[in-house]
């Protein structure tokens, strides 16, 4: 939606679509602190050692280096806004995401995707980190 090219490097601003089961492996920004405000759906989120549930009108913000992930466990799409300060890395998502179909689940990235993208994520200063 907004990019770091559109702001002079300030935020990058996004929307995400995540299918039911699907969503990141906790993981670590160490460049960028994210922020999420959900639309709809049901996430289980961690954030650093706590887990806890959200749902639409919910805001959750992750300082950078810190360990997080979330989950789709309900049974429809969740969608929700990502805002990453200083912008970004949302071009890892323009870069390496998949483009919506209309009338299409988005697939579920396993870990051959990210196995995939492991060199884009160094770059990015992202850190895949274990769940517990």
């Amino acid at each position: 939606m907004v990019t770091a090219d559109d702001t002079n490097g300030s935020l990058g601003f996004a929307k995400g679509i995540v299918p039911p089961g699907g969503g990141p492996v906790a993981h670590a920004h160490g460049n960028e602190d994210e922020a999420f405000y959900i639309l709809n759906g049901e996430l289980e989120f961690l954030l650093g050692d706590r887990t806890f549930m959200v749902e639409g009108g919910d805001f959750v913000f992750i300082p950078r280096n810190t360990r997080h992930r979330f989950k789709n466990v309900g049974t429809t799409d969740a969608e929700l806004l990502f805002l990453y300060t200083p912008g970004g890395h949302e071009r890892f998502f323009i870069k390496n995401g998949d483009e919506p179909i209309e009338g299409q689940v988005p697939p579920l990235w396993g870990p051959e995707r990210y196995a995939a993208l492991v060199d884009g994520l160094l770059d990015e200063d992202v850190t895949i980190l274990p769940e517990g």
